[in-house]
């Protein structure tokens, strides 16, 4: 620091060394070691690029379904653990789950507040109130900022009707998902409900890494920022990366028929039980040829077909081309 005379070895206190990175090195981040990283840089901005055309389609489906003017626009994409993205979002939020079968994985689309109720005033029969802006419900509470004078949204929360009509918006948000991604995998997005409790949403473990996109909306003249959780998983089924872009029970199914086929060619035993008895060691003993020993079963009676020593079915006997055979008549147990 100019006008000190610190030794080489003397420690640098941790307001020092502040004053040291304010002059002219960079600020400390702060940084979440939980954060493995699962897409490159290359899928990152690959996957930006298509959110950019999702947000056009979706502007465009959503300005003919309202009869006003939507638009969305991408603002950045990151890859954080997903407790770290439900901390992120507006208190309370509005989040929409969805999946896209048949692809495996979830998403979460949060909806932001002014924007929501713009569009429910239009779905509804009304017309756009006054020019909302900002998208947390601290804003809407009169917190200072701007815009924040403009806010008219109700203090109570949402109705079970508007959450519902939420969630319509939601699918019809979702639809520019498939018309952006549908060409090389196809798929049905589908919104199952909406909840302002993120947690509420245990959709995806707390630690796993998830690819957020942020968006800031508009519909007519009301603003509002928005995002979208996609999971590892669905994220990259929707881009095509790799095996994970296979449809997770198809995938699965797959890895059944092979496991199914290898199995096919294991050999197993199968027994047909003809009957028992029981004799004392004096008979055994005095066995020979021509001695006959009458079992504990009827001859009409089915005898149990046993398959790697395990009871299985009942059949009845008789001969097969020569060869003594049985028909299965009954599944045990």
């Amino acid at each position: 620091m100019p006008g000190s005379h610190r030794q080489p070895d003397e420690p640098v206190s941790a307001p020092d060394a502040m004053d040291a990175l304010g002059q002219g090195q960079s600020a400390i981040r702060e940084c979440d070691f939980r954060e493995s990283r699962r897409f490159s840089a290359d899928q990152m901005q690959e996957f930006e690029r298509d959110c950019g055309a999702f947000c056009k389609q979706a502007g465009q489906h959503l300005s003919s379904y309202l009869g006003t003017n939507v638009a969305l626009e991408v603002t950045g994409t990151e890859q954080v653990v997903f407790e770290i993205f439900l901390a992120s979002v507006a208190d309370p939020p509005l989040l929409a789950q969805f999946h896209c079968p048949p692809l495996s994985g979830v998403g979460v689309l949060e909806v932001p507040m002014p924007v929501a109720y713009a569009a429910l005033a239009i779905m509804t029969g009304g017309t756009l109130p006054a020019p909302l802006r900002g998208g947390t419900a601290t804003e809407a509470s009169g917190a200072e900022g701007p815009g924040a004078q403009d806010l008219q949204l109700p203090e109570r929360p949402p109705t079970d009707l508007e959450l519902g009509l939420v969630a319509r918006l939601s699918q019809q948000i979702l639809v520019g998902l498939k018309a952006v991604w549908s060409k090389s995998i196809d798929f049905n997005p589908q919104v199952p409900g909406v909840t302002t409790s993120a947690k509420s949403l245990d959709v995806v473990p707390p630690t796993e890494v998830v690819m957020v996109v942020r968006l800031n909306v508009t519909c007519g003249d009301t603003e509002g920022l928005a995002a979208i959780c996609f999971s590892a998983t669905l994220a990259r089924g929707l881009a095509g990366w790799g095996q994970t872009a296979l449809d997770g029970a198809s995938a699965h199914r797959a890895d059944s028929a092979e496991e199914s086929a290898r199995l096919a060619g294991v050999p197993l035993p199968v027994v047909a039980r003809l009957g028992s008895t029981t004799v004392t060691l004096r008979d055994v003993l005095g066995l020979s040829v021509g001695t006959v020993l009458p079992l504990d079963q009827h001859m009409d009676e089915p005898m149990l077909i046993q398959i790697n020593g395990v009871p299985k079915f009942r059949g009845n006997a008789g001969v097969h081309q020569g060869r003594l055979a049985v028909r299965i008549a009954d599944v045990v147990g």
